[in-house]
């Protein structure tokens, strides 16, 4: 058992290949599963500062047990899974895949089912790192996502930090 978070995590069977000429881990199987519910499992292969090729599969993970959602006091419940797939490299990883929502109630309220198609986004010119997907698809059968674009280059925040700082270093992100 690992908690990481405050989550309770079960990890295993694990069956990998390390190559360290070639600085590669290959994952036959790598399952992480949920004490709260759901499971990941990862498979494929990275290379340091080389290609991706990861295949993860998320299932059947309660909202409501995810990190931060039973404080914000909406009620949420339902289901998240996907399949997805993560290519490129570690600079400029490309994302796609599908998300699943199921059985969603928020307060009370049944919101129904969603999925949402995750394509890689365009990074420009953007120096790396950076991450960028797109997104479209229907949520709750009353919305649907035409395109949505995300580009965002990750913030490396180095040592321990304080509430305080996080406001500080949230603010002076560049949106």
């Amino acid at each position: 058992m690992l908690t990481v978070a405050g989550e309770s995590l079960q990890v295993g069977p694990v069956e990998l290949s390390l190559n360290g000429a070639e600085q590669a881990v290959t994952i036959q199987r790598l399952t992480v599963a949920r004490k709260g519910g759901g499971t990941v499992d990862i498979t494929g292969s990275a290379r340091l500062n080389g290609p991706l090729a990861l295949d993860i599969a998320v299932a059947a993970v309660p909202l409501a047990g995810l990190p931060g959602v039973a404080e914000a006091g909406i009620g949420l419940s339902g289901t998240a899974s996907a399949q997805l797939h993560v290519a490129g490299t570690q600079n400029r990883p490309e994302i796609s895949g599908t998300v699943k929502l199921g059985a969603v109630k928020a307060r009370g309220v049944r919101l129904g089912d969603g999925t949402i198609e995750l394509l890689p986004g365009d990074v420009g010119s953007a120096p790396p790192p950076v991450v960028a997907v797109s997104a479209k698809g229907s949520l709750f059968d009353r919305f649907t996502i035409f395109q949505l674009a995300l580009r965002e280059r990750p913030v490396i925040i180095p040592g321990p930090m304080h509430e305080q700082d996080a406001r500080r270093w949230d603010s002076a992100v560049d949106h």
